[in-house]
């Protein structure tokens, strides 16, 4: 039989990958671009970032994208980050 930490196992890499991400975007975004983002505008699926905030604050975002996302692979080298939209 299976204890319960070797379950919970199962969900610890994603959910903690998730976090460490939503952290790294805010901190990078936030010295970028000046603009403050909560976890909840953040989205972390199939290795793409996307948040939602005006789209002034995505324009912002979309001209420093390079830069931004050097930065959190710099921060993250084992989680691949291919897009911020």
């Amino acid at each position: 039989m299976l204890s319960i930490g070797s379950l919970l196992d199962r969900f610890k890499g994603p959910l903690t990958d998730r976090i460490r991400v939503e952290e790294s975007v805010i901190k990078v975004v936030q010295e970028g671009c000046g603009i403050t983002l909560t976890p909840k505008q953040i989205q972390f699926k199939a290795n793409v970032v996307s948040l939602a905030i005006s789209p002034g604050a995505k324009q912002a975002v979309y001209i420093k994208k390079e830069q931004i996302l050097e930065k959190i692979k710099l921060e993250l080298p084992k989680i691949p980050i291919i897009d911020i939209r």
